[in-house]
């Protein structure tokens, strides 16, 4: 929820610095969601089965990059 994070998230939304935005497809169970990170481009893609969803970030801040994956489930 940083100026300093990035998500994409199952409704299609990309999500930085507590704020969302239009951005791909949706997905759910069964979905293969794919991450490129291109530090010569300074760029965050984003692909559902395969398929690019379009520059989601960029251009990045140098630094150090961590990776996470969440899942958050409701009953």
């Amino acid at each position: 929820s940083t100026s300093t994070s990035w998500s994409y998230l199952h409704n299609g939304n990309k999500y930085n610095n507590n704020s969302s935005s239009s951005y791909g497809a949706s997905f759910a169970a069964d979905d293969t969601i794919g991450v490129a990170l291109d530090l010569d481009a300074k760029t965050l893609v984003f692909y559902k089965n395969g398929v690019s969803q379009g520059i989601a970030y960029g251009p990045l801040p140098d630094g150090t990059y961590f990776f996470c994956i969440s899942q958050t489930c409701t009953a």
